[in-house]
């Protein structure tokens, strides 16, 4: 979605659905002042 100049054309349920895959993957989404993605921690 990121590999062409210009806005990012995708739709909105097309993001939904690889948001929930990264997270499925254990990539946890920041927005507490430190954005950003990180591995989720085990535990």
């Amino acid at each position: 979605m990121e590999g062409f100049e210009g806005p990012v054309g995708a739709r909105t349920d097309t993001v939904g659905k690889v948001a929930t895959v990264l997270q499925k993957a254990s990539i946890e989404f920041l927005n507490d002042g430190e954005p950003g993605v990180r591995l989720k921690k085990r535990g």
